[in-house]
Protein backbone atom coordinates (compact mmCIF):
# COMPACT_ATOMS: atom_id res chain seq x y z
CA UNK A 1 0.00 0.00 0.00
CA UNK A 2 1.00 3.78 -0.97
CA UNK A 3 1.58 5.39 2.10
CA UNK A 4 0.23 9.33 1.64
CA UNK A 5 2.18 11.96 3.58
CA UNK A 6 0.18 14.85 4.96
CA UNK A 7 3.17 17.60 4.61
CA UNK A 8 2.78 19.93 1.61
CA UNK A 9 6.53 21.19 0.22
CA UNK A 10 6.80 24.84 -1.23
CA UNK A 11 5.96 24.85 -4.64
CA UNK A 12 9.32 25.11 -6.92
CA UNK A 13 9.43 26.18 -10.84
CA UNK A 14 12.59 26.33 -13.40
CA UNK A 15 12.26 26.45 -17.39
CA UNK A 16 10.84 23.23 -18.26
CA UNK A 17 9.42 21.41 -15.05
CA UNK A 18 7.46 22.12 -12.34
CA UNK A 19 7.30 20.91 -8.79
CA UNK A 20 4.08 20.00 -6.88
CA UNK A 21 3.74 19.38 -3.09
CA UNK A 22 4.00 16.12 -1.99
CA UNK A 23 1.12 15.87 0.91
CA UNK A 24 -2.23 13.98 -0.14
CA UNK A 25 -5.09 13.98 1.70
CA UNK A 26 -7.17 10.85 2.04
CA UNK A 27 -10.68 12.20 1.61
CA UNK A 28 -9.32 12.90 -2.40
CA UNK A 29 -8.72 9.32 -2.42
CA UNK A 30 -12.20 8.49 -2.03
CA UNK A 31 -13.37 10.86 -4.88
CA UNK A 32 -11.75 8.84 -7.49
CA UNK A 33 -11.10 5.11 -8.68
CA UNK A 34 -7.27 4.58 -7.59
CA UNK A 35 -6.34 3.26 -11.40
CA UNK A 36 -7.41 7.11 -11.96
CA UNK A 37 -4.84 8.54 -9.50
CA UNK A 38 -1.12 9.65 -10.29
CA UNK A 39 1.19 10.65 -8.04
CA UNK A 40 3.50 12.99 -9.42
CA UNK A 41 6.89 14.86 -8.43
CA UNK A 42 7.79 16.66 -11.92
CA UNK A 43 5.41 17.92 -14.49
CA UNK A 44 7.25 18.69 -18.02
CA UNK A 45 5.77 21.91 -19.67
CA UNK A 46 6.22 23.38 -23.31
CA UNK A 47 4.91 26.44 -24.77
CA UNK A 48 2.32 26.99 -27.24
CA UNK A 49 3.54 29.71 -29.81
CA UNK A 50 0.83 32.26 -28.08
CA UNK A 51 2.64 32.01 -24.95
CA UNK A 52 0.30 29.40 -23.21
CA UNK A 53 1.47 26.68 -21.20
CA UNK A 54 1.16 22.93 -22.12
CA UNK A 55 1.39 20.50 -19.34
CA UNK A 56 2.66 16.92 -20.59
CA UNK A 57 1.93 13.62 -19.06
CA UNK A 58 2.40 10.03 -21.06
CA UNK A 59 2.99 12.05 -24.22
CA UNK A 60 0.18 13.88 -24.25
CA UNK A 61 -0.54 17.54 -23.70
CA UNK A 62 -3.37 19.33 -21.86
CA UNK A 63 -4.12 22.67 -21.63
CA UNK A 64 -5.21 24.98 -18.61
CA UNK A 65 -8.81 25.25 -18.67
CA UNK A 66 -9.47 26.50 -15.36
CA UNK A 67 -7.25 27.26 -12.26
CA UNK A 68 -6.67 23.11 -11.34
CA UNK A 69 -8.27 21.97 -14.44
CA UNK A 70 -6.68 20.87 -17.91
CA UNK A 71 -8.17 19.62 -20.93
CA UNK A 72 -6.77 17.98 -23.62
CA UNK A 73 -5.04 19.80 -26.45
CA UNK A 74 -6.59 18.36 -29.12
CA UNK A 75 -10.44 18.79 -27.74
CA UNK A 76 -11.66 20.92 -30.84
CA UNK A 77 -9.60 19.37 -33.53
CA UNK A 78 -10.73 15.63 -32.57
CA UNK A 79 -13.23 16.14 -30.20
CA UNK A 80 -10.77 15.11 -27.15
CA UNK A 81 -12.96 14.17 -24.13
CA UNK A 82 -9.41 13.71 -21.63
CA UNK A 83 -8.84 15.89 -18.87
CA UNK A 84 -6.58 16.16 -15.82
CA UNK A 85 -7.41 17.92 -12.68
CA UNK A 86 -4.07 18.86 -11.09
CA UNK A 87 -3.91 18.92 -7.11
CA UNK A 88 -1.51 21.54 -5.46
CA UNK A 89 -0.79 18.36 -2.91
CA UNK A 90 0.95 16.01 -6.02
CA UNK A 91 -2.17 14.64 -6.96
CA UNK A 92 -3.50 14.04 -10.43
CA UNK A 93 -6.53 12.87 -11.81
CA UNK A 94 -7.15 12.05 -15.14
CA UNK A 95 -10.26 11.56 -16.57
CA UNK A 96 -11.80 10.51 -20.42
CA UNK A 97 -10.13 8.61 -22.87
CA UNK A 98 -7.81 10.24 -25.78
CA UNK A 99 -9.70 10.00 -29.31
CA UNK A 100 -5.83 10.35 -30.89
CA UNK A 101 -2.05 9.68 -31.34
CA UNK A 102 0.32 10.73 -28.68
CA UNK A 103 1.68 14.10 -29.34
CA UNK A 104 5.51 13.13 -29.76
CA UNK A 105 7.16 15.65 -32.41
CA UNK A 106 5.24 18.54 -30.67
CA UNK A 107 6.69 17.69 -27.43
CA UNK A 108 9.92 17.67 -29.17
CA UNK A 109 9.70 20.97 -31.23
CA UNK A 110 8.30 22.44 -27.86
CA UNK A 111 11.37 21.47 -26.18
CA UNK A 112 13.69 22.78 -28.24
CA UNK A 113 12.00 26.22 -28.66
CA UNK A 114 11.80 26.32 -24.84
CA UNK A 115 15.83 25.71 -24.79
CA UNK A 116 16.24 27.95 -27.73
CA UNK A 117 14.32 30.95 -25.43
CA UNK A 118 16.66 30.19 -22.04
CA UNK A 119 19.51 29.48 -24.27
CA UNK A 120 18.71 33.43 -25.91
CA UNK A 121 17.58 34.69 -22.79
CA UNK A 122 21.50 34.32 -21.23
CA UNK A 123 22.93 35.91 -24.18
CA UNK A 124 21.10 39.18 -23.56
CA UNK A 125 22.71 39.93 -20.23
CA UNK A 126 25.91 38.90 -21.63
CA UNK A 127 27.78 42.13 -22.12
CA UNK A 128 29.61 42.26 -25.42
CA UNK A 129 33.46 41.91 -25.94
CA UNK A 130 34.13 46.00 -27.55
CA UNK A 131 37.21 47.52 -27.11
CA UNK A 132 36.19 50.79 -25.65
CA UNK A 133 39.17 53.07 -27.35
CA UNK A 134 37.71 51.67 -30.73
CA UNK A 135 34.55 53.30 -29.53
CA UNK A 136 36.25 56.36 -29.10
CA UNK A 137 38.13 57.00 -31.99
CA UNK A 138 34.80 56.31 -34.31
CA UNK A 139 32.45 59.02 -32.55
CA UNK A 140 32.76 61.95 -34.42
CA UNK A 141 35.46 64.78 -32.93
CA UNK A 142 34.17 67.56 -35.15
CA UNK A 143 31.63 70.08 -33.94
CA UNK A 144 28.88 70.57 -35.89
CA UNK A 145 27.65 74.24 -36.85
CA UNK A 146 24.73 75.60 -35.69
CA UNK A 147 21.50 76.28 -37.03
CA UNK A 148 20.17 79.77 -37.32
CA UNK A 149 17.49 80.37 -35.44
CA UNK A 150 13.73 80.09 -36.33
CA UNK A 151 13.47 83.88 -36.35
CA UNK A 152 16.08 84.69 -39.06
CA UNK A 153 14.07 81.24 -40.91
CA UNK A 154 11.07 82.89 -40.94
CA UNK A 155 13.29 86.71 -41.96
CA UNK A 156 14.95 85.43 -44.71
CA UNK A 157 12.14 83.44 -46.29
CA UNK A 158 9.67 87.00 -46.27
CA UNK A 159 12.73 88.57 -47.55
CA UNK A 160 12.94 85.61 -50.29
CA UNK A 161 9.03 86.15 -51.22
CA UNK A 162 9.34 90.19 -51.37
CA UNK A 163 12.08 89.98 -53.65
CA UNK A 164 10.28 87.49 -56.22
CA UNK A 165 6.83 89.50 -56.20
CA UNK A 166 9.09 92.39 -57.22
CA UNK A 167 11.13 90.79 -59.78
CA UNK A 168 7.41 89.47 -60.99
CA UNK A 169 6.39 93.52 -61.32
CA UNK A 170 9.29 94.40 -63.72
CA UNK A 171 9.30 91.65 -65.69
CA UNK A 172 7.85 93.36 -69.37
CA UNK A 173 6.40 89.73 -70.53
CA UNK A 174 4.10 90.01 -68.03
CA UNK A 175 2.45 93.25 -68.99
CA UNK A 176 2.37 92.25 -72.59
CA UNK A 177 0.68 89.03 -71.48
CA UNK A 178 -2.31 90.70 -69.45
CA UNK A 179 -2.84 93.33 -72.53
CA UNK A 180 -3.35 90.16 -75.03
CA UNK A 181 -6.32 88.40 -72.71
CA UNK A 182 -8.20 91.31 -72.23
Amino acid sequence: MISWANDVSMLLSYPGQHYIGTGIYKCLIKTAHVSQLYRVNILEYIYTPRGTPLVILDNYLYRNNRKNYWRCFRFLKFSCKARLIIDAFGLIKTAGIHTHEREYEKINCGKKLLKSWSNSAENLYKLPNIPTKACKQDVRRKKVKKLPQHDQQQQQQEYAQQEELQIKKEDPDDECIAHVTK
